[in-house]
């Protein structure tokens, strides 16, 4: 009979059952745990000198695509003692290299700058007999998943139980240097895991704090266990009793008003009724007066009309009269009708070339009115300049919008944004939104004079309005580089001369993502990275907002919303959406957006119950759908396009306080309060994450502290610096 844990097993194991037991999925879960209790520290120093990195013990390879996509610049391998695993490692993942090695007999020759060994040392009996093997493999850092402290053997695979007296701070050289646990409560495994790293480094100076961060003594963490559940207990009970309070106090109220209510009214009726008694008792009196009177007048009239004299009166006079009568009243309104439209149309005709003349003389007066004063406002004071792109009424409030306005926000400046009216704009000279903000009709322009002005500059964000640097002739300009130049309207050969041109020619070049920073380095002549932000103080004030009746009722009978406003094109991530939905049946999707290019009608996401699309709403509502968000989402696919892409939204999200999970863009990377995702099951995974998270977490300090930093008003100052 074969023993458990021998090489005949494990072969064994591979060959059959290893998938069907998911081995796979939890050794691609371990991995991915790995990753994130990883410090900070290791991660960026393996990725700076580029450690070649082996994974000991990879049984099927499945962990090495997910360290690849935390050390991006190392070299992964991966080695297990079964030939069956390493067989089938390269046949599912050929652009790795995998070896055939044993841990109990290391090759002391062939060492790895870093050794990741994971849930492997619990299947011996000699556990610093193992890790004296696994470290004789690295040069300079070993890193050791393994589970900790299982309340019982969760499996008869694992030979021992690891606690805090099983790990050991130095042996052979290699000084433990960081350590930390987590409880886990997954499908793949419910206890806690325990990440530790060796250093064999020379002079490496850690603390206390790096070593034994989140790893709890036992006695603290049954007893912080029992406090935090009685403690969860206690919370709840005392929230259910001030909730039935608040309400039993706002019933009483109400029913204390309405007995005044009630009162007040039975006050009033019974004053009328005794009112109403006196009232038909005087007219009582009056009544039968007055139909005694009518019985006689009664009897009169009816003497009248049967005497001869009445008789004749009536046939002979009155009927002849009536029928004249109707006849001269026909004629008479006939020639009324036509004498009254003749006079109409003479006094039209008469009229109307001096109602066009005094309608024109008055357009004539406003808009010399109007541009006296806009010319006027710009005499000595800096002026910007921002030729058309978007109506600045349209729904979805933009980039080119929000600058505007923060520019306008500055001392000593006036910003003028042109005008096509192509959709939503209906400007007939020029608007004026605040003193320093004014919407100008392009056909208009003409009539601007910035003679007087202190510093004319012109910010362009698309290649075809070059012209304006012609027309307006600035002391500075501004080129704004926001997206790949493909996704632009008029896109072509023409395009991509002007935008070098631009390059070449703007005092600034504003890169909103570092990979157009990275095109246009060396070309342009002063390249920055200034990339989009949020109107901080609108979406702070999300949780005042009512939740939109459109959704208000719908979203009830969900454990979790999962939301999104934006565009819908063929960058979002359809997929994603049907696996997500499809996983977690009581979880809503909640999609609120223009269909851009009609992919959402033939993604088949509308078919699903779970996955509510609401047509695009105005920017001043956004936050009466994010108030419903339990989490933001930005699931973009990863492309050309996606890669350069600096989402507005992002920004929006941080500041209205909700959690925020996107694809693993590089503009999203750049923040920690944003959690990213590989893949459905990863993205489940952060949301189970952040739904669990509480009031006091570190996380929410982080999240509006990002928001604060990527504001409209500290961009634009970023950009005004650069000039």
């Amino acid at each position: 009979m074969e023993q458990i844990n021998s090489k005949e097993y494990w072969d064994r194991r591979f060959e059959n059952d290893w998938t069907k037991f998911n081995g796979d999925s939890q050794s691609k879960y371990f991995a991915r745990l790995a990753c994130e209790l990883m410090p900070i520290w290791l991660i960026e120093e393996i990725s700076l000198n580029k450690y070649e990195v082996c994974d000991l013990g990879c049984a099927e390879g499945d962990s090495l695509p997910i360290l690849k996509k935390l050390f991006v610049n190392s070299h992964i391998i991966g080695e297990d003692f079964s030939e069956k695993a390493i067989k089938k490692a390269r046949e599912k993942y050929n652009e790795f290299d995998f070896g055939v090695s044993n841990i109990l007999e290391p090759d002391e020759e062939k060492k790895y700058s870093v050794v990741f060994s994971s849930n492997t040392v619990e299947h011996f009996k000699d556990t610093i007999g193992v890790l004296k093997k696994i470290f004789s493999r690295s040069s300079l850092y070993t890193i050791i998943m393994v589970p900790f402290r299982e309340d019982k053997y969760i499996s008869e695979e694992h030979e021992v139980i690891i606690n805090t007296d099983s790990v050991p701070l130095e042996i052979d050289g290699n000084k433990l240097v960081f350590g930390k646990s987590i409880q886990c409560n997954s499908e793949y495994y419910v206890c806690e895991q325990l990440l530790l790293v060796y250093s064999k480094k020379e002079g490496d100076t850690h603390y206390l704090s790096d070593i034994v961060e989140n790893v709890v003594s036992n006695g603290l963490r049954l007893e912080r266990f029992n406090y935090e559940e009685l403690a969860a207990r206690f919370n709840n009970e005392k929230e259910k009793y001030e909730e039935s309070l608040i309400r039993a106090k706002e019933e009483c109220a109400l029913l204390d008003e309405e007995l005044q209510t009630l009162t007040s009214k039975n006050e009033e009726l019974e004053n009328k009724c005794i009112a109403l008694g006196d009232y038909v008792n005087e007219y009582k009196d009056k009544y039968e007066n007055l139909y005694q009177y009518s019985c006689c007048r009664d009897e009169e009239l009816f003497n009248i009309k049967n005497s001869k004299s009445y008789i004749v009166f009536k046939k002979y006079f009155v009927k002849p009269m009536k029928h004249a009568y109707k006849i001269v009243s026909k004629v008479y309104r006939i020639f009324k009708f036509l004498f009254t439209l003749q006079l109409k149309l003479f006094l039209l005709e008469l009229e109307s070339p001096f109602i066009r003349v005094k309608k024109k003389i008055a357009q004539i007066v406003l808009k010399k009115k109007i541009f006296k004063q806009l010319n006027r406002d710009v005499q000595g004071k800096r002026v910007l300049i921002l030729p058309p792109t978007l109506d600045w009424h349209m729904p979805l409030f933009q980039r080119p919008q929000q600058l505007a306005l923060s520019y306008s926000k500055k001392g000593n400046m006036i910003v003028i944004y042109i005008t096509k009216n192509i959709q939503y704009d209906c400007v007939a000279v020029a608007d004026k939104v605040s003193d320093t903000l004014w919407i100008v009709n392009e056909n208009l322009l003409d009539n601007l004079d910035l003679e007087g002005s202190k510093e004319k500059i012109l910010s362009l964000s698309w290649t075809p309005n070059k012209f304006y640097c012609d027309k307006i002739k600035p002391d500075k300009l501004i080129y704004e580089y926001i997206d790949e130049l493909e996704i632009f309207h008029m896109y072509g050969p023409e395009m991509e001369k002007d935008h070098q041109e631009l390059l070449q020619k703007a005092d600034t070049t504003v890169c909103t993502a570092t990979k157009l920073f990275e095109q246009v380095k060396g070309k342009a002549k002063n390249p920055i990275i200034s990339t989009n932000a949020g109107d901080y103080d609108f979406f702070a004030k999300t949780e005042q907002f009512e939740i939109n009746e459109l959704i208000k009722d719908k979203i009830k009978n969900y454990d979790c919303i999962l939301g999104y406003y934006g565009a819908v094109a063929k960058w979002y991530d359809y997929e994603l959406i049907k696996k997500v939905a499809s996983m977690k049946k009581n979880w809503l999707w909640v999609i609120v957006g223009i269909n851009y290019d009609g992919t959402l009608d033939k993604s088949g996401i509308l078919d699903i119950e779970n996955v509510l699309y609401i047509p695009p709403q105005p920017y001043k509502v956004l936050p009466s759908f994010l108030k419903a968000f339990d989490i933001a989402t930005i699931p973009f696919v990863i492309n050309e396009i996606t890669l350069s892409t600096s989402p507005v939204k992002l920004f929006e999200y941080m500041a209205s306080g909700k959690p925020i999970i996107a694809s693993k863009m590089p503009e999203c990377l750049k923040y920690k309060s944003v959690k990213t995702y590989s893949d459905a099951d990863e993205f489940v995974m952060h949301a189970e994450e952040l739904l669990k998270l509480k009031e006091d977490a570190e996380y929410w300090k982080i999240l509006d502290q990002e928001a604060r930093d990527n504001t409209w008003d500290t961009k634009t100052d970023e950009i005004l610096e650069s000039i």
